[in-house]
């Protein structure tokens, strides 16, 4: 099995690259796109994604149940949930403050192993996984490493086929730059960046590392770039520019869904509504509407102006057409081009 990724146009002034994306046998499409989590039935959805979000929430007790082979029929739950045609992307998202013990860790990856199709997505994890107290240190980074090999040694002892993405947790280059590597060791090209709810705007510096210590040794114009978990800059009362969405023009080709909270809710979380026009959310008081309906237009929205940039990247430029986007202000811009200038792709 092989994923092949190949350029086929790019825009010169932000970070966006129109490439072709395969995989033998399973799918075909171009990026910039949106991954997709299906809610409820949506014609448009159903007809024009080709990117598929299946979430697994893996806690203690799902560890625990997996151990004791209770729970054999995830598997087979999560391989109901394929779409045909479409990559098919399984994402386990670990909710635990300290890794797991080994024999649970090999446990988990043959469980991943078995639920996953065409491509293999390492965890996901908590940012308290990496801390002692409220620090992140190495030695929690060095676990985590350590947490990854076990995880891609257990799946290649079956015979691995199957085509690995590797997770990288936004975090200070430091860190970052050695998990990446870490990748890299395996030969992994094709990666996900959890942004674990932040800004990437606002997290610039920390997101430009992880993207040039990918392309240090796989140009990203041969790789392909997730992204899931993408904050929105905060504090905002009635509107906030869609930040998440932006990250299209930093060199991802795929923009996933948030799976994850930023702190504890205090009450009823509020609801944001996506505008193409504006690229911002509107933000919505509680029981304005209902969630579901509204994460499949938001999902729908975002999909169709995923694939508008698509149609264009080459022939017009990419910066004259969000600053049209009126939510879209020169700083926003500024820190797109910054990410775009210091990353030579070739």
């Amino acid at each position: 099995m092989q994923l092949r990724v190949r350029e086929i146009d790019r825009d010169e002034s932000l970070g966006i690259l129109r490439k072709s994306l395969s995989i033998d046998g399973f799918c075909s499409f171009e990026s910039p796109s949106k991954g997709i989590k299906f809610i409820r039935p949506d014609s448009f959805l159903e007809t024009n994604s080709r990117v598929n979000e299946i979430v697994k929430k893996i806690d203690e007790d799902v560890l625990d149940s997996l151990e004791e082979g209770a729970s054999s029929r995830i598997a087979r739950e999560i391989g109901g949930s394929y779409r045909k045609g479409s990559l098919n992307l399984v994402l386990f998202n670990l909710t635990v403050d300290r890794v797991p013990s080994e024999n649970k860790i090999s446990t988990l990856a043959h469980h991943l192993y078995a639920s996953s199709q065409a491509t293999i997505s390492m965890p996901t994890v908590r940012s308290s996984l990496f801390k002692e107290g409220s620090k992140i240190t190495e030695k929690r980074v060095q676990q985590y490493i350590a947490m990854m090999r076990l995880i891609i040694e257990e799946i290649r002892t079956v015979g691995n086929s199957k085509i690995l993405i590797g997770t990288v947790p936004l975090l200070a280059p430091k860190y970052s730059r050695s998990i990446v590597n870490f990748y890299h060791e395996y030969g992994i090209n094709a990666f996900c960046v959890d942004g674990n709810t932040s800004d990437l705007l606002t997290h610039e510096a920390d997101f430009r590392s992880i993207l040039s210590s990918i392309n240090s040794r796989t140009p990203l114009s041969e790789t392909l770039i997730l992204a899931n978990n993408l904050g929105y800059p905060q504090f905002e009362q009635e509107e906030t520019r869609a930040d998440d969405f932006l990250s299209i023009f930093a060199y991802i080709d795929v923009l996933g869904g948030t799976f994850k909270i930023r702190g504890v809710p205090v009450g009823k979380p509020r609801l944001k509504q996506f505008s193409r026009r504006r690229y911002s959310y509107k933000i919505l008081p509680p029981n304005t509407c209902v969630p579901n309906e509204l994460k499949n237009t938001n999902q729908r929205e975002q999909l169709e102006e995923a694939h508008a940039v698509q149609k264009i990247v080459g022939e017009e430029r990419m910066e004259k057409y969000i600053e049209q986007k009126s939510k879209v202000d020169e700083i926003a811009i500024s820190r797109l081009k910054s990410i775009a200038g210091k990353i030579k792709v070739d």
